[in-house]
């Protein structure tokens, strides 16, 4: 055994490879006492044959789905999507709530949260960079039983011996209800004690996004768009609703792809004398209502166990580049659904 381990640590360390260095694809079970019971999501026949084929189904609108399951209906739903996924990129990320018997379905990163997760390591990095004790790891779990963060950050103890422990984490919601959100960034802080802060980002998207084609007033647009050679649609640009406004919605072949969107963010930690989880003043930065100079402050003594001094003081993320990216990233979503969209449109409609 190296110098400085022991059994307890060798445990530790074995859990973390084996069960927090998973794959997005694989769904996670947790009977957390501070999940939240939100209701089952109501959705129609066609959305439900969508998920019993494995497909996420196109004209939900967020980016989660959450059902009322039996443990047993959760295999299924994960058989069902390892089958269609089995010669392509995941898709989604499955996780059972066993206490109130809810299984929630997330679509992989969207370039909302990919984004932030990269806007958010960036910042951070450049004030960590201190030490070479970080690492930042996105679309990872930290551990089986819990829902699986956008990004967490690693902190690795080189005098205990190579131990590498998760102690921020980022959870990025894009129009998935508050209830779910603060039900992960609590189930986070209350789970794994490593993790000292979470970063709560929450976006959402007006109007909520609905595949157009899917329509039945634009049902002459679908049988025009099956007719067109796919190459030349590929070719076709998206553009802005409103061109002397920014964040106005983003249209594509004559329809909406993607709304106006809102964004806040939020510091969460525990408190100190009863443990229990806490939540920060929030800042707006992205919407109507943004601050001018949106700053999200934390301190990093609050997840840092490090000696440099530089690395106790107060911090604060810029959330007005986040704000600028999100921008940027609505363009490549517009392009991604609408890409989705007319795939499906030609694969339920072949000839």
């Amino acid at each position: 055994m190296p110098p400085g381990w022991n059994s307890k640590r060798c445990r530790e360390l074995r859990e973390l490879l084996l069960s927090g260095f998973q794959k997005r694809q694989l769904y996670a079970i947790s009977g957390d006492e501070y999940d939240n019971p939100l209701a089952g999501d109501a959705i129609n026949k066609a959305q439900r044959d969508a998920l019993s084929a494995g497909e996420f189904p196109p004209d939900v609108s967020g980016e989660a789905i959450h059902l009322t399951t039996s443990l047993a209906e959760l295999h299924d739903l994960k058989r069902a999507f390892d089958e269609n996924e089995r010669e392509k990129a995941p898709t989604v990320n499955l996780h059972f709530n066993a206490k109130f018997s809810r299984t929630s379905i997330y679509r992989k990163n969207t370039p909302v949260h990919s984004t932030i997760a990269g806007s958010l390591a960036y910042q951070l990095r450049s004030r960590l960079s201190l030490s070479n004790n970080f690492d930042f790891v996105g679309d990872t779990a930290i551990s089986n039983s819990l829902p699986i963060p956008d990004l967490f950050v690693s902190y690795t103890d080189w005098k205990a011996g190579v131990v590498y422990r998760p102690i921020l984490a980022l959870k990025v919601g894009f129009s998935e209800s508050r209830e779910s959100l603060e039900s992960c960034v609590k189930a986070l802080l209350t789970e794994v004690p490593d993790v000292g802060v979470v970063v709560l980002v929450d976006i959402k998207e007006t109007p909520n996004y609905k595949n157009p084609l899917l329509k039945a007033v634009y049902s002459k647009i679908s049988r025009d768009l099956l007719q067109q050679d796919p190459k030349l649609l590929l070719k076709q640009d998206v553009y802005l609703e409103d061109s002397s406004d920014k964040n106005s919605s983003l249209f594509r072949f004559g329809l909406r792809w993607v709304g106006r969107l809102r964004g806040s963010a939020q510091v969460w930690k525990r408190d100190p004398k009863s443990n229990k989880p806490i939540s920060e003043e929030q800042v707006t930065f992205l919407g109507p209502n943004a601050e001018e100079n949106p700053r999200l402050k934390l301190k990093l003594s609050d997840f840092v166990p490090s000696d440099i001094d530089k690395l106790k003081d107060d911090y604060a993320f810029d959330c007005s580049e986040w704000a600028m990216r999100l921008e940027r990233a609505r363009w490549f979503l517009a392009r991604n659904r609408s890409g989705v969209a007319i795939g499906n449109l030609r694969k339920y409609n072949p000839n």
